[in-house]
């Protein structure tokens, strides 16, 4: 059958596929509009689908380049698969198998890094406060100085290339010096 003009239904009214009261339908329920299928709902456009709130675009399902983007106004493909254009907020864990990059400040409450080949690699500095830990099981390698306002301990044995110090130097212990060059008056 073939309808020429619109179609009305009343508030109650429903499209029932299949049998009355089967779980694939469309209905009406006041303002809202309720699609349900039995199994799968397949959407299948030529193009987009684009989800709005009146006229404002929330997402847009992007069908040839098959990427999303969501919270944005943009009509054009996002180049990676999901762009969010806003925060990102998880309650679980965010698990990846590729990288994680970042071009601005990515705050952590703790990072763990685990596996045989778990590396941290940092190209500036590493900044904390008074309360800060840092915990490693494995070497660290530095390219650059350390520097700090507070003591620097070590359970184990420091080796050094060379050592200037520029105030006293307090030895609780034997000395064993191979060479000694004092200038400036030795007391």
């Amino acid at each position: 059958q073939t309808a020429g003009q619109d179609i009305e239904l009343t508030d109650s009214s429903m499209i029932d596929f299949g049998r009355f009261g089967s779980a694939t339908k469309i209905a009406g329920s006041g303002e809202d509009l309720l699609i349900a299928a039995d199994v799968d709902l397949h959407l299948q456009p030529d193009n987009d689908i684009v989800i709005e709130h009146g006229a404002t675009d929330w997402a847009r399902f992007f069908g040839t380049e098959k990427t999303v983007l969501i919270n944005s106004t943009d009509t054009d493909s996002p180049e990676s698969n999901l762009h969010v254009v806003g925060d990102i907020t998880a309650t679980t864990h965010i698990t990846a198998s590729g990288d994680i990059s970042s071009s601005a400040t990515g705050t952590f409450n703790n990072v763990t890094i685990q596996g045989s080949t778990g590396n941290l690699t940092l190209g500036g500095d590493i900044l904390g406060t008074t309360t800060t830990d840092i915990s490693m099981g494995g070497n660290i390698n530095l390219g650059g100085h350390i520097t700090a306002s507070g003591n620097i301990s070590s359970s184990g044995v420091g080796t050094f290339a060379s050592l200037d110090i520029a105030g006293a130097i307090d030895v609780d212990g034997t000395s064993n010096l191979d060479t000694i060059d004092v200038d400036g008056p030795a007391a």
